[in-house]
């Protein structure tokens, strides 16, 4: 065996002599040091990825909680739901884009310049509409248009809530369907979602870019994640059915593009009738709120906690 020697001097009567040592490393032994550095680099690796991870999914949680707040005070404020703003539109230093972050045109079609990006492809009695967040109509700072991986958030509204005076005309009793947002198990958490906020998760696909424009980031083939993004795996559109699905994160280790990342909220017409917070969203009837407690079904996902009222 190859050993690494130190090498000593010592001094005879006569002269120095040069005695070598072998009390330094192997080669093996160097070896296992450098496994065992590399074990504990990867796992801190692995850790920092972990917590990184874990602050941008509660960073983007706390924007789309601030958003589901500006909304419900919108609604209190002109009686109904913005239109969705254009997602393409690019963001300009200064506001300078008139378009950015602005909802659509028309309330109660949003067909116009600017417009919502996508329309209901029909035949379900749904009538949505599909652009980014209107953060400049909610009076939001622009930066809550993106989550925390740098793309925008996407906003689906109901036709008719986007009407003026939309609460007015459209009784608490109302069951219209409207958009539909189904569970892990393929049922509908609701019929009725007003509106559904998505951000397209850690891979983004669906997404659009920061920066703007019509491109579209590929990264899945998950179906649950090709029917939020009403695209298919090349991310072209496939036309927006008012369907989205909200469950927790799934991951397929033998297909890495089969994976679930998306974080969907949603809020129903009665949910913003009455919403003392985000965590408990007390529903009522017309304009008196009456809904109690035991008459309320309520899930939570991703550490959002939204209640039905089932009266």
């Amino acid at each position: 065996m190859i050993k690494i020697s130190k090498l000593k001097f010592f001094r005879s009567s006569s002269h120095p002599v040069i005695q070598s040592s072998c009390g330094g490393f192997t080669l093996l032994e160097m070896g296992i040091v450098l496994v065992i550095t590399s074990i504990v680099a990867v796992g801190v690796m692995v850790s920092l990825t972990d917590s990184l991870m874990t602050r941008q999914l509660s960073d983007t949680t706390a924007k789309l909680e601030a958003i589901q707040k500006a909304l419900y005070d919108y609604r209190v404020a002109f009686d109904r739901l913005p239109c969705p703003a254009d997602v393409t539109q690019p963001i300009v230093p200064s506001g300078a884009n008139i378009y950015f972050g602005v909802e659509a045109a028309n309330p109660g079609s949003c067909v116009g310049t600017p417009g919502a990006n996508f329309v209901n492809a029909g035949g379900t009695g749904q009538d949505p509409r599909e652009g980014m967040v209107p953060v400049r109509t909610l009076r939001l700072p622009d930066d809550y248009a993106f989550d925390s991986w740098g793309r925008r958030i996407m906003y689906a509204v109901a036709k008719d809530m986007t009407q003026l005076n939309a609460f007015n005309i459209i009784p608490g009793s109302d069951a219209t369907t409207r958009m539909t947002v189904n569970n892990a198990n393929g049922t509908a958490n609701t019929a009725q979602a007003a509106y559904v906020l998505i951000s397209f998760g850690p891979n983004g696909h669906g997404s659009y870019s920061r920066s703007g424009g019509t491109a579209r980031l590929t990264s899945s083939n998950n179906a649950d994640e090709l029917q939020n993004c009403d695209c298919d795996s090349s991310a072209n559109p496939t036309g927006l059915n008012g369907i989205f699905v909200q469950k927790d994160a799934t991951s397929n280790p033998l297909d890495r593009l089969n994976s679930f990342d998306d974080v969907v909220v949603y809020g129903t017409r009665a949910n913003l009738i009455m919403q003392s917070s985000l965590y408990w969203q007390v529903v009522g009837n017309g304009n008196t709120p009456v809904c109690a407690a035991n008459s309320t079904t309520c899930v939570t996902t991703n550490g959002i906690k939204s209640c039905t009222c089932n009266q």
